[in-house]
């Protein structure tokens, strides 16, 4: 029974912290991507970028 109370070391509360980090930054970035495409589409009219070209192209 003494392998159950097996301490964790330091090391690997620092690889679990930065894993931790890592996923946060990771979906701060998807986020951040999917934001600046609703906004892109936005200043278009909500055309796709096709679309809103072949529009420009008709004015």
């Amino acid at each position: 029974m003494k392998w159950a109370y097996h301490r964790i070391s330091k090391s690997t509360w620092l690889f679990l912290l930065n894993m931790i980090l890592v996923m946060t930054a990771a979906v701060l970035v998807l986020v951040n991507i999917r934001s600046r495409n609703e906004l892109e589409e936005s200043k278009r009219g909500f055309y796709s970028e096709n679309a809103s070209y072949l529009v420009n192209e008709e004015n």
